[in-house]
């Protein structure tokens, strides 16, 4: 009944698998009903600052790959933002 390091590793891998694609999901959904839901403008500058964060966590705690991928959505979700 013990927890070990493998099953904690697991638990935290999995954890922060699904809140990336929990915050994907949202970003795609916001973007899809941008029109229906009328989202001021500054709250659509929070998807493009938790991509910040991920990046800054890519570059110091990853691999080149996961942080080349994070800059690019964060780059669009930027742009998308600009254009809003």
């Amino acid at each position: 009944g013990r927890t070990n390091m493998w099953d904690a590793w697991l638990g935290f891998n999995i954890s922060h698998g699904l809140g990336a694609l929990f915050f994907g999901l949202i970003c795609i959904g916001a973007g899809v009903f941008a029109d229906t839901l009328a989202l001021p403008k500054a709250t659509l500058l929070i998807p493009v600052l938790v991509g910040v964060i991920y990046f800054v966590l890519a570059i110091r705690f990853w691999f080149r790959i996961p942080a080349v991928g994070i800059a690019s959505a964060t780059g669009l979700l930027f742009m998308g933002w600009v254009l809003y």
